[in-house]
């Protein structure tokens, strides 16, 4: 693994851990080498870090939730056979788009938090039925395999150049380090 690594180009590494740092945040499951482990666990922590307030996320999964029950209710009264994958799939996206454009940690950071409430949401209310639409475990995992899709290609064609030029992904650590040690003075 090792000289497979040393063999790829700054831009080949970047990319190659962003997917395998989606792929950990999809499937929990999903073993990375341990510089991968270390970036996603700054990720995690940033964004707890950023998004501190838990009821931040569970408005904002709650607003995504409630938009699903409306979408599906919509389809039953239309007579039209919801597709809540293909919704949640477009939500995502939607959601991903409508975050801040200018290219940042923050920006990266907040893409991950929309990911992780939408994946929540999948995860806590998209069980047996809802509104007569069952959803399966097929369901979920195609709805995993497009958000992973999604956000991967989303994240490596926005951001890859960024973390080049910020000097590869040690900068991310540094901008944790920074704002951890501003919030901790804000606290005091």
């Amino acid at each position: 693994m090792f000289c497979f690594l040393s063999s790829m180009s700054p831009q080949e590494r970047v990319e190659k851990t962003t997917k395998m740092i989606v792929r950990k945040l999809i499937y929990e499951d999903t073993k990375l080498i341990k510089s991968d482990q270390t970036i996603f666990d700054t990720i995690v922590k940033t964004v707890e870090l950023v998004h501190k307030k838990p009821c931040d996320s569970e408005k904002y999964e709650e607003r995504i939730y409630q938009e699903l029950l409306i979408y599906i209710k919509h389809c039953n009264d239309s007579s039209t056979k919801p597709q809540p994958d293909i919704w949640l799939t477009e939500l995502h996206e939607t959601l991903m788009n409508k975050l801040e454009r200018r290219v940042g940690w923050l920006s990266f950071i907040n893409q991950i938090f929309v990911t992780q409430c939408v994946l929540r949401v999948v995860d806590n209310h998209c069980r047996d039925q809802l509104l007569g639409f069952t959803f399966d475990s097929e369901f979920h995992l195609l709805l995993r395999y497009d958000f992973e899709d999604t956000i991967s290609n989303y994240l490596v064609e926005h951001y890859t150049s960024f973390i080049l030029e910020m000097g590869g992904w040690s900068d991310l650590h540094d901008y944790f380090r920074t704002h951890s040690k501003t919030a901790t003075l804000n606290l005091k």
